[in-house]
Formats: structure tokens, sequence, C-alpha cells
């Protein structure tokens, strides 16, 4: 199981990304961009002091877990902060 912080952290004003932590992200979001589903495509993410956050818009509560899922298990990730917000389908409007 991975640990998945829905909380919201209060941020002050950016600091410059490490070379490290801009790795991170771009590996995070390569995984995100290699997925089938196309809302994982559109998502963010973001890495500071070992927390990776995810943001953006998903369809359903299914692919919020997955993307979670995705990128828990990156190298210097300790902790991933779901800011993903799910969307009602077109459809069911």
């Amino acid at each position: 199981m991975f640990a998945v912080d829905v909380s919201v952290i209060p941020t002050s004003a950016p600091a410059m990304a490490s070379p490290r932590s801009s790795a991170i992200v771009a590996q995070a979001e390569r995984r995100l961009q290699a997925s089938s589903y196309p809302s994982h495509r559109c998502l963010r993410c973001s890495f500071r002091e070992g927390v990776l956050t995810i943001e953006g818009r998903v369809s359903s509560y299914y692919l919020r877990q997955l993307a979670c899922a995705l990128v828990v298990n990156l190298e210097g990730v300790e902790r991933v902060v779901d800011r993903m917000e799910v969307m009602e389908p077109v459809w069911a409007r």
C-alpha cells in the first residue's frame, strides 16, 4: 500500500527547482504521459522535499487512484499529495 495525502499543504513562494527535483517531476510526468488514459496526460506534477504533488482533472476516482499508483514508487518520492479533481462525465450531466 502507498501513502497518499489528500490534504492541502500550505505553500510559500516557489523555490528554484533543483536538478534532482526537476528530474523526479520529469520522470513522474513521463509515466503519466505513457498511460493509456488520456486524462493522465493532462496532469501536472511538482516536487519539493520528498513530496510529489499531482494536480489536474480526471474523469473518475479510479483514474485518480491509478495516477497516484503510477508515481508513488519513484526514487526520492516519500509522499504523494493528490490535488486532482474528479470531473463529472459530459454524458452524465
